[in-house]
């Protein structure tokens, strides 16, 4: 049931707010449960609302990164466009700094997005586009098994 919903969804618009979608949660459950946040983490963390889900479910957060998104090649300029807004932009990436710039926010966003999810008693594991997803996913469970 849960597959043929999940396939069948339509959206009603093209954006997302995982901090709506995490009060909803913690409103709508009543009993104790284990909760997948499964997503970019892109958008900034509603550290209380979390907090809250996680007080009252065992909650995992599930990072999707894509390597190429901090380790952009030099590429000249180049059009980007945001799938959830639809706006887009040019961005000059011929420049070593512009490229080091880009880095070092996406390690920044990282460092932010992982104490956030600490500082709400949140579980973190991080599967990469380029990776299979299966072997950290199963050294993560094996790793909350050890310390139960």
């Amino acid at each position: 049931r849960i597959i043929r919903e999940l396939l069948a969804f339509e959206p009603a618009s093209r954006g997302t707010n995982l901090a709506a979608a995490v009060r909803h949660l913690s409103r709508t459950r009543v009993r104790r449960g284990l909760v997948f946040l499964v997503s970019d983490f892109l958008d900034p963390i509603d550290e209380r609302a979390l907090r809250l889900l996680a007080s009252r479910h065992e909650a995992i957060a599930v990072v999707i990164e894509d390597p190429r998104e901090k380790d952009l090649p030099r590429m000249g300029m180049v059009r980007f466009e945001d799938p959830e807004t639809g706006r887009a932009g040019v961005v000059d990436l011929s420049g070593s700094s512009r490229l080091r710039g880009f880095r070092s926010a996406a390690i920044e966003h990282e460092a932010m997005r992982d104490a956030s999810l600490r500082g709400a008693g949140v579980d973190r594991v991080v599967l990469r586009t380029s990776e299979p997803f299966i072997v950290e996913l199963e050294r993560f469970l094996r790793r909350r098994e050890a310390l139960r």
